[in-house]
């Protein structure tokens, strides 16, 4: 559902009609079977932070800044990848920022130094706003660092997939509940994929041999697109269950330190469009964590300056085969927004 109908913008480039058609040209390239020879160059600001940039064959004069969730692949995992190659085919210049802490499985402030850091370079060197598509976590921490004051004319609109609202909430609710005996499909794929995130951080004290630990590595690369339940399911018996129950209690965080990072009660300030699409089933991030940052967001006084989108049609990085006719208009029109001017 579309909680609040964007308007038009004055001086806008393209119609809503033409938007909307350039968004699903761009959303049907990224599911299509086509091969993007555009291969990113990696750049340096000048406090020693690396991010990628994939130039368009024909630009637009648009800069995205592209932010992954938790995962171990980073900047290279290949969803991402393949988002950023049909962004630039489209004429945007893509920039993809490297995150140790995301790329850790852990949220840390250096990250959020880190986004800022390359928010600005990119900035200074577009010279006109820049549009930002957050994913899940990375989501989070690019909402908080688009409110840093120097970026309030120079970042819009801003596009998030699955945020979070509050860490410590999230945290609460994913790794204290208890999940130690799954039933449904679902849950067996969410208490899988927190056991490897728990045997992947603590690989040394488990004492994992180099192939396990390998194997723990790619099966979390590939883990939420390329595996099915039954890889999943014999990974587990394999890898996880002879370790028994890894208890996310047991490992220590800094619950201030996670609030300090999350976007609640720092929006009030933030001028840029902010549009939000978020997966009803999704069972890492609640969708009640968007509606949340949706309310914040209306308290700004800013009429048609954001925009939710309640929808299984797209999770994390991935479309769903999951067709709703008004959903999909929605959707078309807030990837349509990143066209305007």
């Amino acid at each position: 559902m579309a909680a609040i109908q964007t308007t038009e913008k004055s001086g806008s480039r393209y119609t809503k009609l033409q938007r909307r058609f350039l968004a699903a040209r761009m959303i049907i390239a990224y599911l299509g079977p086509k091969h993007f020879d555009i291969q990113p160059s990696c750049r340096r600001t000048s406090e020693g932070y690396y991010y990628d940039v994939y130039e368009p064959f024909q630009p637009l004069g648009k800069t995205i800044l592209m932010v992954y969730g938790f995962t171990i692949a980073g900047e290279k995992e290949s969803r991402l990848v393949r988002f950023a190659q049909c962004f630039a085919a489209a004429g945007f210049r893509v920039g993809v920022p490297v995150l140790p802490g995301l790329k850790s499985i852990n949220l840390q402030k250096g990250d959020l130094d880190i986004l800022t850091n390359v928010m600005n370079a990119m900035v200074k060197e577009a010279g006109i706003p820049m549009s930002i598509v957050g994913f899940c976590v990375g989501g989070g921490l690019a909402l908080v660092a688009a409110t840093d004051m120097r970026f309030r004319e120079h970042i819009d609109p801003i596009l998030l997939i699955g945020p979070p609202y509050s860490f410590t909430e999230v945290w609460a609710e994913l790794w204290h509940r208890d999940i130690q005996s799954p039933d449904t499909d679902r849950e067996w794929d969410d208490f899988i994929w927190q056991q490897l995130i728990l045997a992947y951080r603590n690989h040394e004290t488990l004492s994992l041999s180099t192939t396990e630990l390998n194997d723990i590595t790619h099966l979390l690369q590939v883990y939420c697109f390329e595996s099915s339940l039954a890889i999943k399911l014999d990974a587990y018996e394999r890898l996880l269950k002879p370790h028994g129950f890894l208890d996310p209690l047991d490992v220590p965080i800094d619950l201030g330190e996670l609030e300090r990072l999350s976007p609640c009660d720092k929006l009030r300030n933030l001028t840029s469009q902010v549009l939000i699409i978020h997966d009803p089933q999704d069972l890492m991030i609640p969708h009640t964590q968007s509606m949340k940052i949706f309310a914040e967001l209306e308290q700004r006084n800013l009429p048609d300056r954001q925009r939710l989108l309640i929808s299984p049609m797209f999770s994390h990085v991935s479309f769903r085969a999951v067709v709703d006719l008004s959903d999909l208009a929605t959707l078309l029109d807030m990837f349509g927004e990143l066209f305007s001017t």
